[in-house]
């Protein structure tokens, strides 16, 4: 488990040393209060906690249904049936981050580096990059955003995973140099399945089709041809053990395999 840290001048020197995970923000060890907590696993699948420095005032979960509705004449109102419950929606606003006094000191450059930006929200940013995984070595790789969890003391309102679908952030005091210090972060967060559920998912449909290579065929042209995404021509090299893209006889047999999605 990695664990963020904020290291202050004395301890920076034992933070670069056993600097692991992308983001080591502060220690909260003899903190007694309940910080709001993201749990994940990073591109390298190590789990990482992202500690808030200060916890939100406010929240807001959304959690709806849709409903068919068929409208019937003579009626005051439609005739509705269920059809399928939607994915809670968490909204936090104004959550606010400070480095003005943090004393940061950077290892090399011996300079003050107390950017707000740098290690509150690039970490945060960082949460809707996708990445490619993989569920086994041999399989293709599909590219994934982190699946989150958030925790707050006994929050049980929140144990649901979730993605982040939107960040926005505003620098409100900057430091002389113009390094940002001060910030608010809107975040937004939509309950969603595991990574793993979702490779599993793929793996499950991955049939397979032969395709015999013609003339002017590049993998590029096949992915586009079959998939209608040049993009998945990787999908056709892993499934073949194809080490060079460039290099494919005429004649020469492939397997497609079936990426979800996509007909």
């Amino acid at each position: 488990m990695i664990t963020t840290q904020l290291a202050n001048a004395s301890n920076v020197a034992k933070n670069e040393a056993n600097k692991k995970a992308p983001m080591e923000l502060f220690d909260l060890s003899v903190q007694t209060l309940s910080k709001l907590t993201i749990t994940y696993t990073n591109e390298e699948q190590e789990e990482v906690k992202y500690y808030f420095q200060y916890n939100p005032t406010s929240m807001q979960i959304k959690k709806g249904v849709k409903m068919t509705e068929e409208s019937g004449k003579g009626k005051n109102a439609s005739e509705s049936t269920f059809d399928k419950g939607e994915a809670r929606e968490l909204t936090i606003s104004d959550v606010f981050f400070d480095t003005t006094n943090a004393g940061e000191v950077d290892v090399k450059t011996k300079k003050v580096q107390d950017s707000v930006y740098k290690y509150y929200v690039a970490p945060l940013e960082s949460l809707a990059n996708a990445y490619e995984y993989s569920p086994d070595p041999e399989f293709f790789s599909i590219p994934v955003i982190p699946v989150l969890t958030l925790s707050w003391g006994k929050a049980d309102y929140l144990e649901f995973k979730c993605t982040l679908t939107s960040i926005s952030y505003s620098f409100t005091r900057f430091a002389k140099d113009g390094t940002p210090v001060r910030a608010k972060v809107d975040l937004t967060f939509k309950e969603t399945v595991l990574v793993e559920e979702t490779a599993k998912s793929v793996a499950q449909g991955n049939t397979q089709e032969v395709y015999t290579v013609q003339a002017l065929d590049t993998l590029h042209s096949i992915a586009d041809k079959k998939y209608g995404d040049p993009s998945k021509w990787k999908a056709i090299a892993t499934a073949n053990g194809i080490d060079d893209p460039n290099f494919m006889p005429d004649g020469t047999e492939l397997i497609l395999p079936k990426l979800s999605g996509l007909a």
